[in-house]
């Protein structure tokens, strides 16, 4: 829902979706809307094909198998109004950079991180006031794997990146395991 919301808020034109094992929710996200679909393996992308096929939308998906990083990395003069990042944690900034990088964001538009956010990992993106060292973020149980150092660390090294990236600016949504709205400011 949160996704179908942002889409209509922002008037999404074209979405960028690196997806990991992507559930339902295809009609919220596209609104009859093309969608670039990045997923690592042919059995979630042929379940995510499925989901748009279901929901009457198979004309505005483009799904294209493999490991994100490489993926994106092939997409050449394509722009996107949004981009939602939901896949592998520990890829999260290479994701951001290859976006930002290769100018795949139209003006005004938004990438939006999942799961950045758990009892591992800060949740202060740029909070206006200082945060005490007692501070505590979100405490949502979710996924034990979310949970590894590996993933707590890529993440909150992500979020700082963001935080501190002058080309960007970002605001933190404490919902879930947090949800970064990531916007282009130069």
């Amino acid at each position: 829902m949160l996704h179908g919301f942002l889409v209509g808020l922002t008037g999404a034109k074209r979405i960028l979706e690196i997806a990991q094992r992507r559930q339902g929710g295809v009609d919220e996200i596209t609104g009859h809307k093309p969608v670039v679909f990045l997923e690592l393996g042919e059995n979630f992308a042929q379940a995510a094909r499925q989901n748009f096929v279901d929901a009457g939308l198979e004309d505005y998906i483009e799904v294209i198998v493999g490991d994100a990083n490489e993926s994106l990395a092939t997409l050449e003069n394509m722009t996107f109004d949004i981009a939602f990042v939901d896949a592998d944690k520990t890829s999260y900034r290479y994701y951001y950079d290859a976006i930002l990088e290769k100018d795949m964001l139209s003006k005004s538009s938004l990438i939006i991180a999942d799961n950045t956010t758990f009892t591992s990992v800060t949740t202060y993106l740029g909070a206006p006031t200082p945060v005490t060292e007692d501070a505590k973020p979100i405490d949502i149980r979710h996924r034990a794997w979310m949970h590894s150092p590996e993933i707590s660390v890529a993440l909150h090294e992500f979020n700082e990146y963001v935080r501190h990236d002058s080309c960007t600016e970002a605001v933190m949504l404490p919902l879930f395991t947090g949800i970064p709205l990531i916007r282009r400011i130069a």
